[in-house]
């Protein structure tokens, strides 16, 4: 996602619909329950566009949340806009948890409740996520992997399988060689699929 244009769409929105953005995003991505949490007051933080919000939990989930300037904040999120767009994919956002380039800080007990919800999101939500969030910009989604590089590693959920199954057979009339290279990493990812079994097959007998 082009960062000057979200930089320059977070100006132009009106805070209060940021708040329910914010809100509803959490909301799509976090499933965990945070029982300990309802109630608190969680600040968010992007550094570099030098914006904060203010939400809290309830039995609807997160929820906007007007506060004081000096009142206590419970959970603090901070992170720069580079950190947070780089999160795309689960494996960068547990790297980015772990290395504190996405910073959560938390009174005793409520900072692994929080933690823990965070990594236990999945990577399905994060896409609904970035695809809603680029059809509100009217922008081109990124591809979902590089396929030049690929390999089973990258793999972390169905939709990932898919997508390079998918791509296998867009490109087996034209590189049959990458197509067999793609179709076998969906096979180890998914040995079951007849689909996929049966394209190995077909690539590997005609490469032969």
């Amino acid at each position: 996602m082009n960062t000057k244009i979200l930089t320059a769409a977070v100006k132009i929105i009106p805070n209060k619909l940021q708040h329910r953005a914010i809100c509803k995003a959490l909301n799509l991505l976090v499933a965990k329950p945070l029982n300990q949490s309802k109630g608190k007051i969680i600040s968010i933080s992007v550094t570099d566009l030098n914006k904060k919000w203010f939400v809290t939990i309830d039995t609807k989930g997160f929820t906007p949340l007007i506060i004081d300037k000096n009142a206590d904040i419970d959970i603090n999120v901070e992170a720069s806009l580079g950190a947070v767009m780089a999160s795309q994919r689960k494996s960068r956002l547990l790297n980015a948890i772990n290395s504190e380039q996405i910073k959560i800080t938390a009174q005793a007990p409520y900072q692994q409740e929080f933690v823990e919800a965070i990594k236990s999101i999945e990577q399905p939500n994060i896409d609904d996520l970035v695809h809603r969030g680029y059809r509100y910009l009217r922008m081109k989604p990124p591809v979902r992997l590089n396929l030049a590089t690929v390999t089973f590693e990258d793999v972390e959920c169905q939709l990932d399988v898919d997508y390079i199954r998918d791509q296998a057979v867009m490109l087996e009339s034209s590189n049959l060689e990458q197509a067999l290279r793609l179709m076998e990493i969906a096979h180890k990812a998914r040995p079951e699929g007849p689909f996929i079994k049966d394209k190995l097959f077909e690539y590997r007998k005609k490469l032969s």
